[in-house]
């Protein structure tokens, strides 16, 4: 006996609050990944005495500032949700 279409659409709808569970907990790992590196990052900076030179930050400076037109653009076409 094939799957009614009521039974088959809460299957689809328990399956999608799973992947969206999961995919709620990978973006706490990224941030957490993302903020460590940070903390090194700037760690290094103080203990070691370390410079990073002009051209390097603003490069760097320059793609975050890419990196958040980017993502404003994707929010605005629906893409992130």
């Amino acid at each position: 006996m094939p799957p009614t279409p009521t039974t088959s659409l809460r299957f689809h709808h328990r399956q999608s609050r799973t992947v969206h569970r999961q995919s709620g907990l990978h973006r706490d790992f990224v941030g957490l990944g993302h903020t460590l590196t940070i903390l090194a990052v700037g760690a290094a900076i103080i203990l070691f005495g370390l410079a990073i030179p002009a051209r390097v930050g603003l490069t760097m400076e320059f793609c975050v500032g890419l990196m958040l037109i980017l993502l404003g653009a994707l929010n605005l076409t629906g893409a992130m949700k």
